[in-house]
Order: structure tokens, then sequence, then C-alpha cells
């Protein structure tokens, strides 16, 4: 084999195992079931991870997720993943009632709290550092408010 050969080999597995290494797919998918006692991801590999009724929100290979768990029969029944991104003020004006709440994080990125009482709501910042409040009824959305910090 020749040197340059060579060298072309090796960068092509180096781009791969870096890529590789980067980019993980999530282990999990709709239908499984969560084992505590032997987790396929640890929390330590989700960032930004918070939980809110039976959502969680957390960031795992780069990329946003929405995770819906059903406690009923121990199982993931929704799983979406969304790239991560800047979010703008302007971002929070492209939500519409009736969204559903990963449509939000589509828009807007994960949120980081609940600061309601007795409300369902999510709290979302942008990158002005603005904190927006969506408050939601069940899944959907009914209002929003800003809270310029």
């Amino acid at each position: 084999m020749s040197k340059k050969k060579f060298i072309s080999l090796l960068s092509i597995l180096f781009i791969t195992s870096c890529t590789t290494f980067v980019y993980k797919e999530f282990p999990y998918k709709v239908g499984d079931t969560f084992d505590n006692d032997n987790p396929l991801v640890t929390p330590s590999e989700m960032h930004d991870l918070y939980w809110y009724c039976d959502y969680y929100f957390f960031e795992y290979s780069r990329k946003n997720y929405v995770l819906l768990f059903d406690y009923m029969s121990n199982t993931i029944s929704e799983l979406y993943s969304y790239p991560i991104r800047e979010v703008k003020d302007e971002d929070f004006d492209k939500i519409e009632e009736g969204m559903y709440v990963q449509e939000v994080v589509e828009l807007v990125g994960l949120p980081f709290g609940s600061y309601t009482s007795g409300l369902l709501s999510l709290s979302f910042r942008s990158t002005s550092g603005n904190m927006h409040v969506i408050y939601f009824t069940n899944a959907d959305i009914y209002s929003r408010f800003l809270i310029v910090m």
C-alpha cells in the first residue's frame, strides 16, 4: 500500500470514529421499557435534563429530545428529537394555540423549569436572556407571556 493511500485510509478512519463518537443515536425507541437497574443511558449523558409531568426534556449527543413516558406500562410512548439551534425572541412569536409540547420544543428549544403554582407551564429562555412562560392544558398550549430579565 502506498503512503498516500495509507494516509487517506487513516483520515477516513479518524473522521468516521470522530463522527461516531460525537453523534450517538439515542438507544431507546418508542415502546421500549426503561430498566432503572440497567439503563442504556446514564443521567450524566443527558444534559439539561428536566422532568415535568410525564415528559422528560434533555440534550443527548447534540440534539434536543422530548420523551413521554407511560408509567402505567413502564414504556416510552413518544420520543422526538430536534437539532439544537439559537433561539431568538422572535421565534416565540411562531408559537400558536393548539401546538403540542414537542412542537414548542422544536421551535424554541428545551425548557429549563416551571415557575407557576398550580398551572401547567414551562419556562424557556431566548439568547437575549428573556424568559418566556408557555401555559399548557394537558399537552396543548393555550397562552403565554414574556418575562424580561
